[in-house]
């Protein structure tokens, strides 16, 4: 049962926050549950059940594999992964959140630009071009597929399915980073057991 280690009280504020719709909540799936679950119940209780190393890595490996499965993430963030060390031990989350921050301010850019009455779609094209690299280098593999048909639609100047497509975009990033959320959690737990590899 994925709630066999949960006291009353932390089992409240799970269930309570889907009913509310809490950003860091309202996209995950029944093991995206599973883990927010876990790291609430140390929340409340100040690690009542710590995880051993091979929980943590067995609940990073799958969340890896679900997004790999669902496209959201290709073999790139995995490689990115294996430069951290004990030497730049905050490699990973530095370059998540460094990804999230700049994705998040590109996604606003596009949106206003969008809305202008007479869009320049050759900055359009030039965010999009630049959103669609660091998007591959990071391993976001279905927010850089779909903004190379953002590229295509810049060309034929179609402002209805370019914004469309920035939504469908927007819905992509936000399911990853509620994803990689979890993972950067997981990642502090492995670091306060003393791994960094």
């Amino acid at each position: 049962m994925y709630f066999a280690f949960l006291d009353l009280h932390c089992c409240i504020k799970i269930v309570s926050a889907l009913h509310i719709g809490r950003p860091d909540t309202e996209c995950l799936d029944v093991w995206g549950l599973r883990s927010a679950a876990l790291l609430c119940c140390q929340e409340v209780s100040g690690a009542i059940m710590s995880p051993n190393l091979s929980q943590i890595d067995s609940s990073i490996e799958q969340l890896l594999l679900q997004l790999n499965q669902e496209g959201l993430l290709d073999d790139q963030f995995s490689q990115l992964r294996q430069l951290q060390d004990e030497s730049n031990p905050d490699f990973v989350q530095e370059v998540v959140e460094l990804y999230f921050e700049d994705s998040a301010t590109k996604l606003d850019k596009l949106k206003v630009k969008l809305q202008d009455a007479s869009p320049d779609y050759n900055t359009i094209d030039q965010l999009v071009h630049q959103f669609k690299g660091s998007s591959s280098s990071f391993g976001a593999q279905a927010i850089a597929q779909a903004c190379g048909k953002f590229r295509e639609l810049c060309q034929q100047q179609n402002s209805a399915e370019c914004q469309s497509l920035l939504q469908q975009i927007s819905v992509s990033f936000h399911a990853l980073k509620s994803k990689l959320d979890i993972f950067l959690q997981l990642e502090k737990q492995r670091k306060q057991l003393g791994v960094y590899s």
